[in-house]
């Protein structure tokens, strides 16, 4: 069964004019123009600061504590929905495999909290060397996903980034029609199989916590 809900990618631009000119196939265009590209940049972002770079948050981004993560994974957005179970080395596992893909550029682990010391939750994502930011993993706690969103869009713009993409997360539905993301129903797809038809049925609800961590992504198939 293919998992439509999982199957679309959402996308925001943060640097149009170089996003624009990064689509082009012509043979020389992105470098002849990338200063300009810069240049025009700058101008939207302060014209449109909310379109295209979020505000400063008044939240606080520090490196992923991976320990405590795990003790947080099971219960995060847990209430009827399914969610993966990882223990310290299966999660560890997983992100050195990530980081060792060289294709998917920098990896950054960044942990959210808010200016008491809550947490607020984490994301991972991949900055490659196309300047596209990649949404590996990302979770909020307590509902606050709209600050966990803002914080990392303005993380993935201060890191250089000129669009930031990743695959569709139901809960987070909410900030993206609020931002007006475009979304994609585009490859690659997300295969499911199971006898128990209550599981597929999840998955056509779009009630599972499913990052690329649980999938063939980071293979680079």
């Amino acid at each position: 069964m293919t998992a439509l809900w999982f199957s679309l990618y959402w996308e925001r631009v943060l640097r149009p004019f170089e996003y624009a000119v990064g689509r082009l196939d012509w043979r020389g265009i992105p470098s002849l123009t990338r200063p300009l590209c810069r240049v025009l940049d700058g101008a939207a972002t302060r014209i449109l600061p909310g379109r295209y770079r979020s505000p400063r948050p008044a939240t606080v981004a520090r490196s992923l504590d991976r320990r405590a993560i795990v003790a947080h994974l099971s219960h995060v957005d847990a209430t009827n929905r399914l969610v993966p179970v990882y223990d310290e080395a299966s999660f560890c596992w997983l992100l050195e495999r990530v980081a060792e893909r060289r294709a998917l550029g920098r990896v950054d682990e960044v942990e959210v909290l808010d200016k008491t010391g809550g947490r607020i939750g984490w994301f991972i994502c991949a900055f490659g060397p196309d300047l596209r930011a990649e949404v590996v993993h990302m979770a909020a706690c307590d509902n606050r996903h709209r600050e966990l969103f803002d914080q990392l869009c303005y993380h993935a713009w201060r890191r250089g980034a000129i669009v930031l993409s990743g695959r569709l997360d139901p809960q987070f539905v909410p900030c993206f029609a609020e931002d007006r993301l475009h979304l994609t129903l585009a490859e690659p797809w997300t295969i499911v199989h199971s006898r128990r038809p209550e599981l597929l049925a999840a998955f056509q609800r779009g009630k599972v916590s499913l990052s690329r961590l649980d999938s063939e992504w980071w293979l680079g198939f």
